[in-house]
């Protein structure tokens, strides 16, 4: 089983970071639309912006981001949280039932 802890100091600061940079980059959002998509502060999106966060950065597929980015895009919830534990270095090794925004 993953831990919550893993989840959230690790993976989701990475996966965040990937993902507000391709918002940014590919659909030219601001940081205040791209902190409501990803649900985080517009703060937290200045920092991942600037690299200055976060401080462990894993290893993530940049094609598992993209096709992150798209469905969140589009509005597609569910369809974005199977990208989002697709993506997750551990998904294969084990079960998730952590559900996020």
């Amino acid at each position: 089983m993953i831990t919550y802890k893993y989840v959230l100091k690790e993976y989701l600061p990475s996966f965040r970071s990937k993902a507000a940079l391709l918002m940014k980059k590919n659909y030219g959002l601001n940081q205040d639309r791209i902190a409501e998509m990803l649900g985080v502060s517009q703060a937290e999106i200045s920092k991942y912006l600037s690299g200055i966060s976060p401080k462990r950065k894993l290893e993530i597929d940049e094609n598992q981001v993209r096709k992150f980015v798209e469905s969140r895009m589009v509005g597609d919830e569910l369809e974005s949280q199977r990208k989002l534990c697709a993506a997750c270095p551990k998904g294969a090794e084990t079960s998730c039932l952590i559900m996020v925004r």
